[in-house]
């Protein structure tokens, strides 16, 4: 909590060991997923997900022995759903964090609930199904809201982030101003996670000079912890910030320094989860010489991405969509004015216009134009 990562590693390290030695295998779970989580702060993919496995290992030869598996052992599953998250493998990270809440149920543990909750709302997020993403939220607050501020401050985060996400802007600042954020607040390493959403804030808001002050300010703190995590989001952070100021080179060294502390490890989502501003930034780092090979790697990913989003809105919306609704959205695509659509349909006026209505809504347009453009995108038409 006050930045040592360090002397916090080597305690939980101690601390393992000792439980191990006790034959304690449930602090022995428990202190491993600390362990884990702090080497995800650290920049330490790798290592976290080896920490993790072993932790698994540790699991099942408990199990072997005649033991019941722990719930305990969730908390594991709910590191290496981060990591796997990140590394974008979304399908098994959706999987570790399901088998996590699984455990969690056994003794309703909160902490194990809690944590598996939020990182499946991040995968959802990634996704892009945002709503499920909030339902997860919900089932969070119902399990552990109001137990702790701990519990309380990382339940929050995940949800504004998500309202960010929807371009919710309005409720994510007032969600800050209710928190007591503001550029200049005091940043502790143990509760950084708000000022990461206030600074993600003052970006959408175009505050941008204040978002780069506290940006700095949040990579001194992350930089002089060892959290070299926070430090790669905080400079992919600086390098949106400059390049919606139009300071390309600056944006580019911010991202030049990303790319190089996130290559070993592995990362994709800090980078890709951006969208389409981070694409721009890539490309440009690619034209410049900047890590291509990995640059190249990020690049497929997000257009893979794009492409499995906009296949998923597809299928979604053919689901959506009944099918009157699909054979009026086809006539609106022709020439026919609304009198003769209805007479071919066999419809009153009125009928067609409740169909529209519904079209509209579903394709989140206002006009017949756009529903015929947005359907023609989405490969409907």
């Amino acid at each position: 909590m006050i930045g040592d990562l360090a002397a916090a590693a080597q305690a939980l390290t101690q601390a393992i060991t000792i439980s191990q030695a006790a034959g304690d295998t449930h602090v022995a779970l428990l202190t491993t997923a600390d362990l884990a989580y702090l080497r995800v702060m650290q920049g330490q993919l790798r290592e976290a997900a080896a920490t993790c496995r072993g932790g698994l290992r540790l699991a099942d030869e408990y199990v072997r022995r005649g033991g019941r598996r722990f719930p305990a052992t969730g908390n594991i599953y709910a590191v290496t759903s981060a990591v796997l998250c990140e590394w974008n493998d979304l399908e098994a990270a959706i999987r570790h964090a399901r088998e996590g809440l699984e455990l969690g149920k056994q003794w309703r543990q909160i902490d194990t609930l809690t944590v598996n909750y939020v990182y499946l709302a991040e995968v959802l997020r990634a996704t892009g199904d945002i709503a499920g993403a909030l339902k997860v939220v919900q089932k969070a607050k119902q399990v552990a809201g109001g137990v702790s501020s701990w519990f309380d401050i990382i339940i929050a985060t995940t949800e504004v982030r998500l309202r960010l996400a929807q371009g919710d802007v309005g409720a994510a600042s007032r969600w800050a101003q209710r928190m007591g954020l503001c550029p200049d607040c005091e940043i502790k390493v143990g509760r950084h996670k708000g000022c990461y959403i206030l600074a993600r804030i003052l970006v959408a808001q175009g505050r941008l000079d204040e978002a780069l002050d506290l940006l700095a300010r949040l990579l001194k703190v992350a930089e002089a912890a060892g959290a070299m995590g926070n430090v790669i989001e905080v400079l992919v952070l600086q390098a949106l910030a400059c390049q919606a100021q139009g300071e390309i080179d600056q944006a580019l060294t911010a991202l030049e320094r990303a790319l190089s502390l996130a290559e070993p490890e592995g990362y994709v989502r800090v980078f890709i989860g951006e969208g389409a501003p981070m694409g721009e930034l890539l490309r440009q780092s690619a034209a410049r010489g900047i890590a291509v090979n990995y640059v190249s790697k990020l690049l497929a990913a997000l257009e893979a991405e794009g492409h499995e989003i906009q296949c998923l809105a597809k299928i979604q919306l053919i689901e959506s969509l009944s099918e009157r609704e699909l054979e009026v959205l086809r006539l609106l695509a022709t020439s026919l004015p609304t009198a003769e659509i209805a007479e071919g349909l066999f419809i009153a006026v009125s009928t067609l216009r409740t169909h529209t209505k519904s079209i509209y809504g579903k394709l989140d347009v206002h006009s017949r134009r756009k529903a015929v453009a947005r359907a023609q995108e989405l490969g409907l038409l």
